[in-house]
């Protein structure tokens, strides 16, 4: 009998590279840091950029980019085949590559809600925590697939014997195959199903829906305040963790309508790391509008609120000359209530 010796699989080895190196893309004008140890596409998502792909580990092809100056390596093999016309032209997928140096690369980013199309797909529960009467689960997207969303956007969510749900989506675009639901407790048919759930057990997922979204291009400009009403801090999160991300720092405000306000250590911790970052808790809307009166922000403020009281959200249309953004998830439970 013949022995053939073990083939050990191929490793990809990375050469020396210009320490974060920048990407530029075109036609957008848009640039972020390119990490020495994270794909383009994590590293772009990390920026807050919402770079076009659909499974980031190279099944797709969605994440097709073309390479206009500078040079990649890859750090994975993929399974998508590019086509010799694409090599020839420089093409790269952006989950299976990294900068060697400063890139421009050819891309369309999502710029509006409207670009990203309804996506369906299984999760499993993978973490629940209770806290301030709001339970707070970590969903893990199965079988290598993403949910691929604009920060403040929200899904339909299908709980095993339980109605479907509408809910924010409370995590932050750059964290790919995980995605974070904020539930309050008054759902007790809910909470109680997702607490007694075996690992076996899908979640459905549908979306994203909805346009409460930041136009990046906004965030040069003017002050721009968030105000969430009790749970409708779960619309408003990933809002300000895509601010944070896209390194702008432009000059922010948070108040929270709570008495007991639940991640409040989360939001101090932003208010103490940003200087560019203010943060306050209100005990109801009178005091908040107080509080918006006595603070008139030259020139107008960009509100984003997410809020389940009418008397806000009209007192605030009526009587600011500024751009108010309302959640339209929050807004329609206002009409049921």
């Amino acid at each position: 009998m013949r022995w053939w010796p073990i083939q050990q699989p191929r490793q990809i080895k990375f050469v020396n590279t210009e320490a974060n190196p920048t990407v530029t893309l075109s036609p957008s004008g848009r640039s972020f840091t390119s990490h020495p140890h994270s794909t383009l596409l994590e590293s772009g998502l990390s920026a807050g950029i919402a770079l076009p792909y659909r499974c980031s580990n190279g099944t797709c092809g969605d994440c097709r980019a073309i390479v206009k100056s500078g040079h990649t390596e890859p750090v994975r093999f993929h399974d998508y085949v590019l086509s010799d016309s694409e090599k020839l032209n420089h093409t790269v997928l952006l989950c299976s590559s990294r900068a060697l140096n400063d890139l421009e690369i050819e891309v369309i980013e999502a710029s509006h809600p409207q670009d990203i199309p309804v996506q369906q797909l299984n999760t499993k529960l993978c973490h629940r925590e209770v806290t301030a009467n709001t339970l707070i689960v970590r969903l893990r997207i199965i079988r290598g697939k993403v949910l691929r969303f604009l920060a403040g956007q929200y899904a339909k969510i299908t709980i095993p014997r339980c109605e479907p749900l509408l809910l924010p989506i409370a995590s932050c675009p750059c964290e790919t195959g995980y995605l974070e639901l904020h539930l309050p407790m008054h759902l007790s048919d809910h909470c109680r199903t997702l607490e007694s759930l075996r690992r076996s057990d899908k979640i459905a997922i549908e979306g994203p829906y909805g346009a409460f979204a930041i136009q990046d291009s906004t965030l040069y400009k003017g002050h721009h305040i968030f105000i969430a009403e009790g749970s409708g801090f779960a619309a408003i999160k990933p809002l300000l963790e895509h601010v944070i991300a896209t390194e702008l720092e432009p000059q922010c405000t948070f108040y929270r309508v709570d008495a007991e306000p639940y991640k409040n250590n989360l939001c101090r911790s932003w208010a103490d790391a940003f200087d560019w970052f203010t943060y306050h808790t209100v005990p109801d809307v009178d005091t908040l509008l107080l509080a918006l009166n006595e603070k008139q922000c030259t020139p107008p403020a960009t509100y984003y609120v997410s809020a389940r009281n009418k008397h806000l959200t009209n007192c605030l249309r009526e009587t600011t000359k500024s751009t108010v953004i309302i959640d339209e998830l929050a807004f329609a439970k206002q009409s049921k209530s």
